[in-house]
């Protein structure tokens, strides 16, 4: 199996990430933005 993902703060609020894994021929990946308060 293997997995990469990054991920980057904007500002103190927001934020926003993504990554993908690939195994026994899968892909797989996702992406998502986060707001904190």
């Amino acid at each position: 199996a293997l997995a990469i993902g990054t991920g980057y703060r904007v500002n103190e609020g927001f934020s926003a990430r993504a990554g993908f894994a690939l195994s026994g021929g899968d892909v797989s990946g996702g992406a998502g933005i986060n707001y904190e308060w």
